[in-house]
């Protein structure tokens, strides 16, 4: 017996086939690695910011300013979500990158921004309105670059601290004006030179307890005063009750 092999030849047809099969693979795990993932990345990192945002908006309390900015804010990351859906060009890393900064941003402006409305002082509200209005300028415009975001962003989280020392400051100054009518004019001079050097300082700290030390001493000498006039009010009492008894 005899073994016999036989060669069969396939058809060309199929040869180029499977060539062609296997070069249309090549290129679409191409393009999923350099467009197709990248894109469905951008869109998930773009589509993360919308439920943060959203619950800002619902907040209660908005008022028309503070709504508006986050609308306006929410349309401008549903158009960035389209482009980057679409594959446009300019909406890239960087896009959603600068979108991210500024939605936290808005979010910051606008908390902050209740804060400040809620503050008694009117010079206080004055003065940190102007620097929020300024601030909501540069987030309003589509032409800040993400380096100008990032500045405003730390500006809005540094801006709590300096709300809170400034309304610290309007109530010392309140304090002291309220405890130098208590004074004579020498005692008056030294406590305003002494407070107004604290706050000079930013020893707001210094200033209150300044103040307290103050305003315990004048609290002693009321009562004292109280209890001098009540003893001479017994004694003319008693004087006027020997009177009608004798």
């Amino acid at each position: 017996e005899k073994t016999v092999t036989l060669y069969v030849r396939s058809h060309r047809a199929w040869a180029c086939t499977i060539i062609a099969l296997g070069v249309l693979v090549s290129w679409l795990l191409k393009w999923w690695a350099s467009k197709g993932r990248p894109r469905l990345e951008l869109e998930e990192r773009a589509s993360r910011l919308q439920p943060d945002l959203a619950a800002t908006l619902r907040a209660e309390g908005l008022d028309e300013e503070e709504r508006g900015l986050g609308k306006e804010t929410e349309r401008r990351l549903a158009l960035l979500l389209s482009a980057v859906s679409q594959g446009a060009d300019d909406a890239n890393a960087e896009a959603v990158d600068r979108m991210a900064v500024l939605v936290s941003a808005v979010r910051n402006w606008i908390a902050i921004r209740r804060s400040v409305r809620a503050v008694p002082s009117d010079v206080v509200r004055r003065d940190f309105s102007e620097k929020l209005r300024l601030i909501r300028e540069g987030l309003s415009n589509d032409a800040t670059k993400i380096v100008r975001a990032k500045e405003l962003e730390a500006e809005l989280q540094g801006m709590p601290s300096l709300l809170s020392a400034a309304v610290r400051r309007e109530a010392i100054r309140a304090q002291l004006d309220a405890a130098i009518k208590e004074l004579d004019a020498a005692r008056a001079q030294a406590l305003r030179t002494d407070v107004q050097a604290l706050l000079t300082l930013g020893d707001l700290s210094g200033a209150e307890g300044r103040l307290s030390r103050v305003q315990d001493d004048i609290l002693t000498e009321q009562a004292a005063k109280r209890a001098k006039a009540g003893s001479v009010m017994g004694e003319g009492e008693g004087v006027a009750k020997r009177r009608s008894i004798s």
